[in-house]
């Protein structure tokens, strides 16, 4: 058995008869057994297989910069005041919130959802955004944005209380899986 695979061995057992077609009684039957063996490929080891592609980290750009995805450039990210109470909605620990710019620069209509972001703490805690804030933006997201056009929009992220936005880097995308952009809000 060598070390790339397996040896499995199958057992084929032929019988030939031989004999001529004759009226005559028929020669006794003769069998041949043999035996065959077949490998077959092993399912890899460990040392056999290829690392895991490492992902790059999205590119980090500073708060008063543009930070592009895709057809997606995102800009003037206005982080406000940490509250406890948005409109009827109560955080948990308080939200941070902050307005930008969304601008499509492609060709078709993009799809915009507040879902694609997060929001990533010191500790490397990712923060969805919170969605019964998000219905007090106008327009709510999600919502599309036309070739050369614009939208402003708020993100409402609930956080621990006592946190500021310079504590935190925005990850934004343009899809679910677009590589993304990184803010850091400082």
């Amino acid at each position: 058995m060598d070390a790339k695979g397996a040896v499995s061995l199958a057992s084929l057992t032929v019988a030939f008869f031989t004999g001529a077609c004759s009226p005559a009684s028929p020669p006794p039957a003769r069998t041949v057994t043999q035996t065959v063996t077949a490998t077959t490929p092993a399912s890899p080891s460990a040392s056999d297989q290829e690392p895991p592609t490492a992902v790059a980290p999205p590119p980090t750009v500073g708060m008063n910069e543009a930070a592009r995805d895709g057809t997606f450039v995102f800009t003037h990210f206005i982080p406000y005041k940490p509250a406890k109470q948005i409109g009827d909605n109560f955080a948990q620990g308080t939200f941070i919130w902050l307005l930008m710019k969304v601008k499509n620069i492609g060709n078709v209509p993009q799809r915009y959802s507040a879902d694609y972001q997060s929001l990533v703490d010191s500790e490397g805690r990712v923060f969805s955004p919170d969605t019964d804030a998000l219905s007090l933006n106008s327009p709510r997201p999600p919502f599309d944005i036309n070739p050369g056009n614009e939208a402003i929009t708020l993100l409402y992220f609930d956080v621990p209380e006592g946190t500021q936005p310079s504590q935190y880097v925005l990850l934004l995308h343009s899809s679910p899986d677009s590589v993304g952009v990184a803010v850091r809000l400082r």
